[in-house]
């Protein structure tokens, strides 16, 4: 669903396609709930799961989607951050 796409390229549909599969993480997806603190666990957090995207084949993070303790998406779309 998103794999190939970069960054820019990734919509809302596309999102939405991801909850209407009930998409579950993998080795190039991965969803958090919630933005990483700042604080210095946050960016261990932050640091642990880049790293391992850059580590193996890429993938995308994606934040503010909720997920049950299989990591399978639970809901919707919690919120959307868009740069200018």
């Amino acid at each position: 669903m998103l794999h190939g796409k970069n960054f820019d390229q990734i919509s809302e549909a596309d999102l939405a396609e991801l909850i209407a599969a009930g998409a579950p993480e993998s080795l190039v997806l991965e969803f958090k709930q919630e933005t990483y603190g700042l604080d210095g666990e946050g960016k261990r957090e932050f640091l642990k799961d880049v790293s391992a995207f850059a580590n193996s084949a890429g993938g995308h993070l994606v934040i503010g989607m909720k997920v049950d303790d299989g990591g399978t998406l639970q809901t919707g779309i919690l919120y959307i951050l868009r740069h200018p």
